[in-house]
């Protein structure tokens, strides 16, 4: 459930970056899964892998990230691409039924 709270505020806090792209941001489990479901499609500037949610400064892959999740942030180009595509993506790839909010990978 905290996982699933935590998605949607994730989601929720997309902005705008510049004036011709926005970012968005989702957590789901797995961010090398995620980025590659995002990168090279249309509209899509930019995807970086990262984590949120943590109290750990610097957490790190091969090292300590617990209380962290994985997530991705998107820039992407508005007049290309609408958040709600991007949304749409994002709730197919994942199981939000997953204690861990795992993608489906």
């Amino acid at each position: 459930m905290r996982y699933l709270v935590l998605t949607v505020l994730l989601i929720l806090g997309s902005h705008q970056a510049l004036a011709e792209t926005a970012t968005a941001h989702f957590a789901g489990g797995c961010f090398w899964c995620m980025e590659s479901d995002y990168q090279g499609r249309e509209g899509i500037v930019d995807v970086v892998s990262g984590f949120t949610g943590g109290t750990l400064k610097n957490p790190t892959y091969k090292g300590n990230h617990d209380g962290h999740f994985e997530a991705i942030e998107v820039t992407y180009d508005p007049a290309v691409v609408s958040y709600q595509e991007l949304l749409d993506l994002f709730w197919v790839s994942i199981d939000p039924f997953d204690n861990a909010g795992q993608f489906c990978d």
